[in-house]
């Protein structure tokens, strides 16, 4: 739904350590496609869409400090 947040999987093309975390974010969603994608906020001026596939629900709370 729109104004959750959601974690990212990173890509699992290369190799993760045992401690290496597994999802990026959170990150908050603007707007939810039709065709099975989210467009999310990951600055304040920067926007990406992304398939729904990669993302996890975040239950933690929603401030974050920007890496």
């Amino acid at each position: 739904h729109v104004d959750e947040w959601i974690l990212i999987r990173k890509d699992t093309y290369k190799i993760l350590n045992k401690l290496e975390e597994r999802y990026l974010g959170p990150y908050q969603i603007i707007q939810v496609h039709v065709n099975g994608t989210l467009t999310i906020r990951k600055r304040t001026n920067v926007l990406e869409r992304i398939n729904i596939r990669r993302v996890k629900p975040y239950n933690g709370s929603p401030t974050r400090e920007d890496p």
